[in-house]
This record gives C-alpha cells, sequence and structure tokens, in this order.
C-alpha cells in the first residue's frame, strides 16, 4: 500500500471525526509558536512520542518538514487510532514504508 493511501486515510478520519463531532476521538490542538517550525515537538506533546510528526503534519496540511505548520487548531486523531492506521499501512514511526 503506498505512503498516499496512509495520508488519505488520515484525512478521512480527521474528516469523519469532525463531521461527527466526536470530541471525545479526537484532541483539539492549538499550535504554540514554538511548534510551527517542529512538527515533532508537537507530535511530542499531543501524543507523547515524536513518531507521529507525519500526523501533525498531515492534518495541519503541509507536505514537507519544512513546510511553516499554521498557527491554529488542529484536529489530531488520538494515539491508538493513529498505531491502528500505521499497522493497516505498514508506515514506521517516522512516515516511512
Amino acid at each position: 500500500m503506498s505512503q498516499n493511501a496512509y495520508r488519505l486515510a488520515i484525512l478521512k478520519l480527521i474528516a469523519q471525526l469532525k463531521a461527527k463531532g466526536q470530541s471525545d476521538q479526537y484532541v483539539l490542538y492549538q499550535v504554540m509558536p514554538d511548534e510551527v517550525h517542529d512538527p515533532t515537538l508537537l507530535s511530542q506533546r499531543a501524543y507523547g512520542t515524536r513518531s507521529h510528526a507525519d500526523v501533525v503534519m498531515i492534518a495541519a496540511g503541509v507536505n514537507s518538514i519544512d513546510d511553516p505548520l499554521p498557527e491554529t487548531d488542529l484536529v489530531l486523531p488520538l494515539g491508538s487510532a493513529v498505531v491502528v492506521l500505521k499497522r493497516l499501512y505498514k508506515v514506521m514511526g517516522n512516515g516511512q514504508r
């Protein structure tokens, strides 16, 4: 399965969570100024691990680690859902196959 399929699955999950308003199934996270250039820092703070920086970038709508994150609220799926999707799509912690 492709990296694109994984990204689309994360985007679909976020859209479903927003549409259903299931606030117990996601974290609403405000991007702080010191996190704008470091999605791994935001991942550490939101998930307790830097390995979900790919999810942060997908949720923020950025394509590269070099792109700044917008200083806005992000809907982040719970870590348990992220782990399930990473296993399903065989994605490693750093977003690589």
